[in-house]
């Protein structure tokens, strides 16, 4: 129950450097994956395409599966 003169705090509130350091890790694996995919040719096909989408995958699924149940965890507290 909250008080009366007390406002919500919102999920990132109070953790400024946490968020900026996961952050930066999740932008580097996206870009990391865009910069693999700058190497897919037709000879080369496989091995940046693999890896471009993996780092892919991982930059929108560590924010979405990983860190949403963190979330969760925490507000239950």
């Amino acid at each position: 129950m909250q008080r009366p003169n007390s406002h919500a705090t919102h999920s990132g509130e109070g953790h400024l450097v946490s968020n900026v350091i996961i952050f930066t890790v999740l932008m580097v694996l996206f870009l990391g994956a865009l910069y693999a995919f700058s190497f897919w040719s037709l000879d080369n096909v496989f091995v940046p395409g693999i890896i471009g989408m993996v780092l892919f995958a991982l930059s929108f699924w560590i924010p979405k599966q990983i860190m949403g149940s963190m979330e969760k965890r925490t507000r239950e507290k």
